[in-house]
């Protein structure tokens, strides 16, 4: 079957060859050129050039060879296809120029510097893509941290320790504070908190009971909890999205097929001129005699070496403006689908807010006051590692008010703290919790909208603390935007509907979803997919890497621990949203100078060809050739510094 897309084209596997095995095939080329060139330069035998040309094909470019005969047999012929027809081209007609010169008349008497340049330049593009591949052995080494080694299994009327690759599914296991979960299943017993903020990205702990759903990698913070297993590890969630991060190189190399594809556009174009040129030549000047001398030079220049140089000028500048607007993009190429898109897709913490915890309010009751409730909270909380802790103490710290000195803590996770101050006694946490703890009639919440936590001292109640998670700034301002581009904007998160909604009402998002784990956000992206949409998704976290995949193209804020950056499109490192409208604007700038940069390449190299074939034979010297496609390289670098410029 032929591929008709560049998403298909990516599916056929290319020729194996490792980093080091493209480096050392790199340098040894180099060395080769450099040896051709003082040979050159020296005036030495052309037998012993062309030997070190075959050489440096036999054993430098083979790689590049077969990678192509590969494409070609696939149905794809972008740059490097027609780069190895340049350079067999260059080489056969330099060997012909060697041994039989009458057959060659073309106005250079040899190619061989030509062709190993170009063999260098595309090992060094071959190089750059195995290693954008090879950074999957980051990401694997980074994820290893999140998979439990162990489970404690029932056995018997006793729990043995076991691989956690040994549970099976309808397993009983206990889980002790402190210790992942081996397994996806369900509660069946005990009452605790669990931290599944690497799946459904809330940075508050989850408070589970008898039937509630738990999953593999996710740690206990509060137990026992004895848990039935409805998946084991090898087919649960947090597994399904390491396989899936997997599969998703074969969607990173869309890049590739879409510089193949702008490439091969335009080179067909010089191709075509090229035969018009010949065709023209032969007819008109050279009254039907055929040279197939100058066919194969043709053939071996109709590749310029400044070629490939039209997109990476404008890609590395423009990596460089972006990096300088706290932008890190790692495929350049996806700008396009970018402003195609016909759907954005937002996480909400860490995404359309920052994943900060703040105090938003302080309602003391009739027999407190604020600083009084603020000083209760942050003397129970002073020694607590945790986002409420946190927003409390700064909180605290502002309004001037320092703790008080306190000698016993209890901590129950995600679900409050008990302090012992002196004779007091301190109870901060959640108004269900509290409950348990015997205040009952308490006053109605002063909200339904934001995290909301109870202080009591003793047994009198002193009041409540409302969190929120801030807005990121200008959010409003690039939703605005997008929605004026016609763009449809969505926002899903795996946290409670309360706290969705809340932003979503916030920053006037109509399409919202909570509650939703990490396979149904790359369900609902491919989906969309299915649809015909280009979807853009914007997360944060490892919860939702699936959906990142998923997308025709993935942003993730970064939170300086992401050890999946390289396998999403971009990761922007500021604070605020804006940064998606100066990506607009650089995709604009970035199209345009590279479309220059190619129809300034193609026009040069046209005229350049055309001049020589007008000269008499072997009347150019060899470095003609390489000057001007210096000359060129010089030229669209000058051409795409502009791009430093984004307005």
């Amino acid at each position: 079957m032929t591929p008709t897309s560049p998403a298909e084209f990516s599916v056929y596997p290319r020729k194996q060859v490792s980093l080091r095995g493209y480096s050392y095939r790199l340098y040894l080329s180099v060395c080769f050129f450099l040896l051709v060139l003082f040979s050159l330069l020296l005036g030495h035998s052309s037998l012993g050039i062309f030997i070190l040309a075959l050489v440096d094909l036999c054993f430098c470019g083979d790689v590049l060879l077969v990678t192509a005969w590969q494409d070609a047999f696939r149905g794809r012929l972008g740059v490097l296809g027609l780069a190895v027809l340049g350079i067999i081209g260059g080489f056969v007609y330099s060997a012909v120029n060697t041994f039989l010169p009458a057959w060659g008349r073309a106005p250079l008497p040899d190619l061989y510097l030509y062709e190993m340049a170009l063999i260098s330049v595309m090992l060094w593009l071959e190089r750059r893509r195995v290693l954008e591949g090879e950074r999957i052995h980051l990401f694997d080494k980074q994820i290893q941290g999140f998979l439990p080694k162990s489970a404690r299994v029932r056995r018997g009327n006793d729990y043995k320790k076991v691989f956690a690759h040994e549970v099976k599914e309808g397993d009983e296991l206990l889980v002790q504070a402190g210790e992942r979960l081996a397994a996806d299943g369900i509660l069946y017993k005990g009452e605790g908190s669990i931290d599944e903020q690497l799946l459904t990205g809330n940075i508050l702990p989850a408070i589970k009971g008898k039937n509630s759903r738990v999953y593999a990698a996710t740690r206990c913070k509060t137990g026992p909890l004895y848990v039935r297993v409805t998946r084991p590890l090898e087919k649960s969630t947090f597994v399904e999205i390491l396989q899936a991060v997997g599969r998703g190189e074969v969607r990173k190399n869309t890049s590739h097929a879409q510089l193949d594809k702008v490439a091969w556009r335009w080179l067909l174009a010089w191709l075509l001129l090229g035969a018009c040129l010949y065709v023209g030549l032969t007819c008109f000047l050279l009254k039907g005699t055929v040279e197939w001398g100058k066919i194969l030079f043709l053939v071996g220049v109709m590749c310029p070496l400044a070629f490939p140089f039209t997109l990476l000028f404008p890609s590395f500048l423009a990596s460089f403006a972006a990096k300088r607007n706290q932008i890190e993009i790692h495929n350049l190429y996806v700008l396009p689908l970018l402003t195609q898109a016909d759907v954005f897709f937002f996480d909400k913490t860490g995404t359309l807010t920052q994943g900060d915890l703040v105090i938003s309010g302080l309602y003391p009751s009739k027999a407190s006051s604020e600083a009084a409730l603020l000083e209760a909270a942050a003397t129970a909380e002073q020694s607590v590692n945790g986002p409420f802790a946190t927003a409390v103490l700064s909180h605290a710290k502002q309004k001037g008010i320092s703790p008080r000195a306190a000698a016993y803590f209890e901590i129950f996770a995600g679900q409050g703290i008990r302090a012992s101050q002196g004779k007091n006694t301190l109870w901060v946490g959640s108004v269900l919790w509290l409950a348990k703890q015997g205040f009952a009639n308490l006053p109605p919440l002063p909200t339904q909208d934001q995290t909301i936590i109870g202080v009591a001292e003793n047994k009198q109640f002193l009041g409540y603390i409302t969190l929120a998670d801030k807005i990121r700034p200008f959010v409003e301002k690039t939703l605005d935007f997008l929605r004026a581009q016609g763009k449809e904007i969505m926002l899903v998160s795996g946290d409670n509907e309360r706290s969705v909604r809340a932003v979503a009402q916030a920053v006037h998002i109509e399409k919202y979803n909570f509650e939703v784990l990490p396979k149904t956000k790359a369900e609902i992206v491919n989906n969309l997919r299915l649809l015909g949409k280009k979807v853009v998704m914007v997360g944060d976290g490892f919860n939702d890497i699936l959906a990142l995949l998923q997308a025709d193209v993935g942003l993730v804020f970064s939170s300086g621990k992401n050890g999946y950056n390289h396998w999403v499109d971009g990761v922007i490192k500021r604070r605020d949203l804006y940064a998606l409208v100066y990506l607009f604007k650089l995709k604009k700038k970035f199209s345009r100078l590279c479309y220059q940069n190619m129809a300034l390449c193609i026009a040069a190299n046209a005229a350049l060809i055309g001049w020589l074939m007008t000269l008499p034979a072997g009347s150019v010297k060899w470095y003609i050739l390489i000057s001007a496609n210096a000359a060129m390289m010089g030229l669209m670098l000058l051409n795409s510094i502009r791009m430093l410029r984004v307005k």
